[in-house]
Order: structure tokens, then C-alpha cells, then sequence
């Protein structure tokens, strides 16, 4: 597993692009994700890492409960594996790794599968499956 991104909700997507700006990341472009029903955006830099901005306006966003007490929040952290499945049943097998829905393809990474796991201790775990190229961020 690598370290992939940072994945930060929010209620509204324009306080947190001017703070990654001032703080010295480079901003892609929004990506609307309907099977996740959410928009996305990464922020990038040299030596910042990586953080995906995560929002929606729907009533049936998954991201309700994560911003009921605050306008923001850390969501979940996205390691890139080579294998989803083994992966989720070697967490399932070593832990209480429990899947939260199923492996979809992700919009933002150009239909690369992502899985999201909730790991008690740890929270909210996105897998991204890495392509023989190796994902590539793109900014």
C-alpha cells in the first residue's frame, strides 16, 4: 500500500481551494463523480502531497454525517494498491476490515477502481487500484 491522497469534506469547496492555494498547492480541475454523488478536486504540490476535496449539494450524499458539527473534516486517507481484492481480504483476513459498498470505477482517476473500507481504529480507508503505469496524479 502507498500513500495516495488525503481526502478532505466540505460543505463548500471555495474556503478550502483558497487556503491550499495560500498554503502552496496547484488546484485541478472539479470532477463531478455520480456514481459516488459527489464533486472532486485535487490539490497537489512538490512537497505538500496530495488532498482531494470532496462535496456535494444532495441529500443523498454519503458526506451528511461526516459535516453535521463542522464545514470541513478529514474524510479518509487513499493508498494505491496493485490488487483490490487481495488487498481488501488480506485487511478482512488480518482485522475487522469492513467494506463500505463495492470497488467502482473512479471518475477523478480515470476509471481506475476505488474501494472504500472502514477500518475501526482508523477510520474511513479508500483503496485506489494502481495501473500498470502506476497512477499519475494530474493537477
Amino acid at each position: 500500500m502507498r500513500l495516495h491522497h488525503h481526502g478532505l469534506a466540505v460543505r463548500a469547496p471555495k474556503p478550502a481551494r483558497c487556503w491550499l492555494q495560500e498554503l502552496g498547492y496547484g488546484l485541478g480541475e472539479p470532477v463531478e463523480d455520480p456514481i459516488q454523488r459527489v464533486w472532486l478536486q485535487l490539490a497537489s504540490g512538490a512537497e505538500l502531497g496530495t488532498v482531494e476535496l470532496v462535496w456535494s449539494q444532495r441529500d443523498d450524499s454519503p458526506l451528511g454525517r461526516w459535516l453535521q458539527h463542522a464545514p470541513a473534516a478529514l474524510y479518509h486517507c487513499c493508498y494505491e494498491v496493485d490488487d483490490i481484492a487481495a488487498t481488501v481480504a488480506n485487511l478482512r483476513r488480518v482485522g475487522r476490515a469492513v467494506p463500505v459498498g463495492r470497488a467502482v470505477p473512479a471518475v477523478l482517476f480515470s476509471g481506475q477502481r476505488v474501494q472504500f473500507l472502514h477500518l475501526p481504529g482508523l477510520g474511513l480507508v479508500e483503496l485506489l487500484e494502481a495501473t500498470g503505469d502506476r497512477c499519475l496524479i494530474r493537477p
